[in-house]
């Protein structure tokens, strides 16, 4: 039952990616073909609600500092990174064939320590010898410049986490251990630790670490104006069957044409990922499907392992087979022009070799 429902299921999301699939590129078009390009250094208020993007500087005069005094000048962000040395707990499952032709399955359990970020619970550890902390000191923290600008633009703190291709750098300008006051704290390359022994930290230790993203560089961003703002941009068009918002905000300065490429390009890798892992699923829903003739074909020596093998590598080609026609009928269902150009193809052909059968008689 459960194979039958991965197998059908399987059509459906092969469907819907498709679909999407289509659906983006849409989306990418409309905005290539409607985006206005404008200066960031000018504010024009007759851009307001319109679909624009720009390039220049981003830029921050504010210095970001915790309670510690860690400083990071003219900076957009701040990141105070606190992580644990803790134990982690993993579950294994080994698998063992009987003689019979049975599976059984046997759980236990291996134990490694980690730096983590947050206190990991060890009182639901199967083994109750691996014992965590259960309380800290400090605690990490995000701080954000509140007057980031690109031009005249004003930037909101929440947009910098949209960020592509973030320029985030490690704070090592100063040793700030001196400000931990009563923690004890140590720096050791470009980290700070509360430890008696940072290169074999024991459980419990503490490492701190800093993070930033400079102002001064180079970004784009697409979306609709506000005032002095930019924010996400809703789009409708006949082409779409939905409403969609885009925002688009990246390191460095790129033209419309290359934004849109890169996008494209992303939304082709995810379609193929897409279409691989509903395949493999539909062969998964085979393989279920024939899993009660493995298991009576287990009985029979030699043969019974023949047949287990042919069965999967037909369910392999029938998967790879249905798959493949699912996707063609998609690509072209969602393509109506295709189907357009594709009839015009074959009245032209069958036009021409009419033409040719009536002059041979």
């Amino acid at each position: 039952l459960v194979g039958i429902l991965i197998f059908f299921v399987s059509f459906f999301f092969l469907w819907q990616n498709e679909k999407n699939y289509v659906e983006e590129l849409n989306v990418n078009k409309f905005i290539l073909k409607n985006a206005k390009h404008i200066d960031s250094t000018s504010l024009n208020q007759e851009n307001n609600n319109s679909l624009i993007y720009f390039t220049g500087i981003i830029q921050s005069n504010e210095d970001l500092e915790d309670e510690y005094k860690v400083k990071a000048e003219n900076s957009l962000f701040l990141y105070r990174k606190v992580e644990i040395y803790q134990w982690l707990e993993k579950e294994n499952i080994k698998k063992t064939k009987k003689p019979n032709g049975e599976t059984v399955e046997e759980i236990f359990y291996t134990y490694h320590k980690d730096w983590v970020e947050g206190l990991v619970d060890s009182s639901n550890f199967v083994e109750k010898n691996h014992i965590n902390p259960t309380n800290q000191t400090i605690y990490s923290k995000k701080l954000y410049s509140q007057n980031i600008k690109v031009g005249n633009y004003k930037i909101k703190q929440s947009q910098i986490n949209l960020m592509r291709n973030k320029k985030i750098e490690i704070l090592d300008n100063e040793d700030y251990s001196i400000n931990f006051k009563d923690l004890n704290v140590k720096k050791h390359n470009s980290i700070y630790y509360i430890s008696n022994n940072p290169s074999s930290p024991n459980i419990g230790d503490v490492r701190i670490s800093y993070f930033y993203i400079p102002s001064n560089f180079d970004i784009t961003i697409i979306g609709k104006q506000i005032n002095n703002s930019i924010t996400e941009y809703l789009i409708n068009s006949p082409e779409l069957t939905k409403e969609h918002s885009f925002f688009y905000f990246s390191n460095g300065s790129q033209t419309i044409e290359t934004v849109i490429k890169i996008l494209n390009s992303e939304i082709n890798m995810k379609t193929w990922l897409m279409r691989g892992i509903f395949t493999f699923l539909m062969f998964i829903g085979l393989v279920l499907i024939f899993s009660p003739l493995h298991f009576l074909s287990s009985f029979i020596p030699i043969l019974g392992g023949i047949f287990s093998g042919i069965t999967t590598l037909i369910s392999f080609f029938i998967a790879l087979i249905l798959s493949t026609a699912t996707i063609l009928i998609a690509y072209f269902r969602f393509r109506p022009i295709l189907i357009l150009y594709l009839v015009l193809i074959i009245i032209i052909f069958l036009a021409i070799k009419n033409k040719k059968e009536i002059k041979l008689k």
